[in-house]
C-alpha cells in the first residue's frame, strides 16, 4: 500500500498545542516584567534569604506569590513588616499569614 501525503500550505495554521504554548510565554513574559512591589522584595528577602523557609525554594517562587497576594488586596507593607518583626519563628510567621489572609 502507498500513502500519499497532500503537500502542507505555505503558512501553516498553529495548532491548538502551539497556540497554547505562545500563550503561556506570553503570560509569563507579562507577569515576568511587571514590576516587583518593594514589599515583595522585603517579604522575600526575609522569608527566602534570611529565614530559607522550606514553602519556598527560591525567590522567583516568593515572589510570584506574594505578586498574587497583593492583587488578592493583601496590604504589603504591613505584611513585610510583621514578617520582619516574625524574626523566623515559624508560630509568628503562621500568624502573620493568618493575619493578612494568607491561608
Amino acid at each position: 500500500m502507498i500513502l500519499s501525503y497532500d503537500s502542507a500550505p505555505a503558512t501553516a495554521t498553529p495548532t491548538c498545542h502551539s497556540a497554547a504554548v505562545w500563550i503561556l510565554l506570553a503570560i509569563a513574559c507579562v507577569t515576568a516584567s511587571e514590576p516587583l512591589d518593594p514589599a515583595c522584595i522585603d517579604v522575600c528577602e526575609e522569608l527566602v534569604g534570611v529565614c530559607a523557609v522550606a514553602a519556598f525554594p527560591d525567590k522567583s517562587s516568593c515572589e510570584d506569590g506574594c505578586r498574587f497576594a497583593l492583587q488578592e488586596g493583601v496590604d504589603g507593607a504591613a505584611y513585610a513588616l510583621c514578617v520582619e518583626q516574625a524574626a523566623c519563628d515559624p508560630f509568628a510567621l503562621v500568624e502573620c499569614e493568618h493575619t493578612y489572609g494568607l491561608e
